[in-house]
């Protein structure tokens, strides 16, 4: 692997993780309906890289297939840390559903409190019968 593919792919690791981290210190400000401008700024990420990666290391004449290569790994070497970020965030939530008992899947605990954050929409506190 060349030099500078390997700086291009570790860059782009870098910051898919910044991006990751960003996304996390900013996730109450963002609602379900507004997660379209997280992927979309994902694939942003993705596209200057391989703009970056063609610009820095031309494909050669015979390898017409090499763009839609270099999109697919650069799509999953970007997507390794924010599904990293995605799976440790679920752990969090089960974890505090374990705490709280709550059942996995239904948001629903006994003896009729309000649990806050589990399921309601839009944010809203979620009423237990």
């Amino acid at each position: 692997m060349e030099y500078l593919t390997a700086g291009i792919l570790t860059g782009m690791s870098c910051v898919t993780l910044g991006y990751a981290a960003l996304l996390d210190a900013i996730h109450d400000r963002y609602t379900p309906d507004h997660i379209w401008v997280t992927v979309a700024g994902g694939f942003v990420i993705v596209g200057a890289g391989l703009w970056l990666w063609l610009w820095l290391v031309p494909p050669r004449a015979d390898q017409q297939f090499d763009a839609f290569w270099r999109f697919a790994f650069l799509t999953c070497t970007a997507g390794f840390p924010i599904i990293a970020w995605q799976l440790g965030q679920n752990r969090a939530r089960r974890s505090i559903r374990r705490r709280d008992g709550i059942s996995p899947g239904t948001g629903k605990a006994s003896g009729g409190e309000i649990v806050s954050g589990s399921g309601g929409q839009d944010g809203e506190d979620a009423r237990r019968p």
